[in-house]
């Protein structure tokens, strides 16, 4: 398969995942469930916390610092 074409399928698959979460969690309104907690340490000592969170109707996941 040539390169355009599968950078084109690519962005077609992406599109329709796209797609599909907007019909399951509209606007961009998911309902987010914190999952996970990693914590980073930096050198000077301090701790940052990094949550993980799931959406409930569309299973999408993300990782944020608040």
């Amino acid at each position: 398969m040539a390169w355009g074409r599968k950078q084109r399928r690519i962005e077609a698959l992406q599109r329709r995942v796209s797609e599909l979460e907007e019909r399951l969690c509209p606007c961009e309104e998911h309902d987010w469930k914190n999952i996970a907690t990693d914590y980073e340490y930096d050198p000077g000592g301090g701790v940052e916390a990094r949550y993980k969170y799931k959406c409930r109707r569309c299973g999408k996941t993300k990782w944020d610092w608040k």
